[in-house]
Formats: C-alpha cells, structure tokens, sequence
C-alpha cells in the first residue's frame, strides 16, 4: 500500500446529479491548480442552484467536482506535490499526492462523455476554451466528439 503523508487531504469529493431523462454525462472539475480558485466557487455556486431548485438537470448525469486537488487549493498554490495537469494518468505505485488523485480522478472522467475542466488566470485578458482533439480514430487520442465539444463552448459564451 502506498505511503499517505500525514499533511494531505485524506478524503476526495464529487457530486452527482441525474436527470429522469437519458443523456449524456458531464463532468465538470475546478481547482486542478490550487491558486486557480474561479472554477471552485462556480462550481458550488451551480450545486447552491441545483440544490434550491433555481436550476434544474434536464437530461443526462451532471458530475461536479469543485476542488480536483485539495492539497493544492489548500496550500494555494498551482500543485500539491507536482502539476497535475502535466501527468494526469492512473499509477500502480503512487508516490505523490498528485499520483492518488489520478487513480481515483481518472476513473470518474471515465464514466463521462463530457469534460469542462474549469481553470482561471489572474492575469489581464478574455475568457477563452481549450477544445480537445478533433474527431478521430487514431491510438492516442481517439475521439468522436467534437462538434458536441464545440457546440457547449458556443453555449457557454
């Protein structure tokens, strides 16, 4: 069993809500980067919404995850033990806090057809969208869903 450092966050936390409808589910994940906070406090301000009924889930499985590393957001700062976002991927051996949100991260985006990876910047400039790869069937990166992509980024503004 892997070594747990007494100063990490020992728990992990996802939210999931599922509409009486078939459709497709999107997961939503914030604070990837601990000092990138906008994402955590939108997140929790649309389960606040979810939760009073102001907003509803129409169709489909909405998963959200507002805080992706607690270490990071926790000593505020863009990663825990190392970046994340450079090496997202399931480890046999975790050695870093980075490592154990992988194996237990990566499973969940698994169950997804949909990912909205909020991140923020504290620099001036407009809000924009990374879109993944285009539609393809290569090893890599195999993908069918760009123009769903693309149609939510649209939706989003």
């Amino acid at each position: 069993m892997a070594q747990v450092n007494p100063g990490w966050p020992l728990a992990f936390s996802s939210h999931s809500y599922q509409a009486l409808a078939d459709g497709p589910a999107l997961i939503v994940t914030g604070a990837v980067h601990g000092n990138e906070v906008c994402g955590a406090i939108a997140i929790r301000r649309v389960m606040a919404e979810l939760e009073r009924g102001a907003l509803s889930l129409r169709a489909g499985r909405l998963t959200l995850v507002p805080v992706a590393n607690a270490l990071a957001y926790r000593l505020g700062q863009r990663g825990g033990d190392r970046n994340l976002n450079r090496n997202l991927a399931p480890c046999d051996h975790p050695r870093d806090y980075e490592d154990h949100v992988a194996n237990w991260l990566c499973p969940l985006l698994a169950e997804h057809q949909v990912l909205l990876d909020l991140h923020s910047f504290q620099s001036p400039g407009q809000p924009f969208v990374f879109l993944g790869p285009a539609d393809n069937d290569g090893e890599l990166e195999p993908f069918v869903h760009a123009a769903c992509e693309e149609a939510l980024a649209r939706r989003l503004g």
